[in-house]
């Protein structure tokens, strides 16, 4: 069986922002705000039920690599 990953961007980032939307139109200006704010579209609009429109972004990945966890600070003796 393949091994399968996480893509990139939901392998390091949890966070997710969305645009619902009762036209495309509408939608796609929301995701260019998105993006204007500088995040990655990851799902460009979409037709969902109720014929409303919906897209999503994520922050850009991060290009340090992640700290290693060290356990809690403790206050110093």
């Amino acid at each position: 069986m393949p091994v399968v990953r996480p893509a990139r961007h939901t392998a390091t980032v949890t966070i997710r922002y969305s645009v619902q939307a009762e036209t495309r139109e509408e939608c796609v200006q929301g995701l260019e705000r998105l993006v204007a704010m500088g995040l990655v579209p990851v799902m460009l609009p979409v037709q969902v039920m109720d014929d409303r429109w919906m897209a999503r972004a994520v922050p850009p990945p991060t290009t340090k690599p992640p700290a290693k966890d060290q356990g809690p600070a403790l206050p110093p003796d």
